[in-house]
């Protein structure tokens, strides 16, 4: 029904529309229900697994050595006190040990003559102090040297359980002291590293929300979160 109006300004009844008008459709319309949900842009960035840096261990000896025996391949998991490579001394260690024992023959044998010296009353309390301590500092370091394993070939173990992350090293290969062997880290504290473009950094932020897929393999997706936004291209 059409609601009509007069000349004289007056509201007329309700009339008829005319027969020939036809109702034609403007836009089709849906009517959906109302929903209160998160409206997200999806980043997609590619990484690898690596343990956070707190639960990373290094293998390594305490003197130069030489890789006799790796025990353990890359990806393997170890437990606490399991051997993960045999080393021996190097030649530089080996001669160290020959000098520092040959130190210690000579310091005992001067000690020796400085006391029948001094009985005799033909040295000082300072030459038999000084021989002394000669003979006491060559110990200790032949000692030193053969607790650290100069003297022997010794098995490495690892200090902690986890999964051995990689081998820096090769049979044979000289290491020198404190070199990294392996590093083995604990995998049950790990975080994933991804690479996104400089352009997109900005747009993210600590704390939020992450969904991670395994590459090549089927499955439910991983929640984690944004630690840390590095800032290294």
């Amino acid at each position: 029904y059409l609601l009509g109006r007069s000349a004289g300004g007056a509201a007329e009844g309700p009339t008829t529309a005319p027969e020939s008008e036809e109702i034609t459709t403007i836009a089709p319309v849906r009517t959906v229900l109302l929903t209160r949900s998160t409206i997200a842009e999806t980043l997609t960035a590619y990484g690898t697994v690596v343990a956070k840096p707190s639960d990373q261990q290094t293998v390594s000896a305490e003197i130069e050595t030489k890789v006799s025996r790796l025990l353990v391949s890359a990806g393997q998991f170890v437990t606490a006190g399991e051997a993960v490579a045999q080393v021996e001394p190097s030649p530089d260690t080996a001669l160290q040990l020959v000098q520092a024992r040959n130190a210690v023959d000579a310091a005992t044998r001067d000690l020796a003559t400085v006391r029948d010296r001094f009985n005799m009353k033909l040295a000082t309390n300072q030459e038999l102090q000084a021989s002394e301590n000669a003979l006491r500092d060559a110990g200790l370091k032949a000692s030193d040297l053969k607790r650290r394993g100069a003297g022997e070939p010794q098995a490495l173990k690892a200090p902690r359980a986890g999964v051995v992350a990689k081998i820096d090293v090769a049979l044979g290969q000289i290491v020198p002291a404190g070199g990294a062997i392996m590093e083995i880290d604990d995998e049950s504290n790990v975080e994933v590293r991804l690479g996104v473009q400089p352009a997109d950094a900005p747009r993210l932020k600590p704390n939020e929300a992450v969904e991670l897929y395994p590459v090549g393999r089927a499955g439910p997706p991983i929640a984690g979160k944004i630690r840390l936004i590095a800032r290294r291209v």
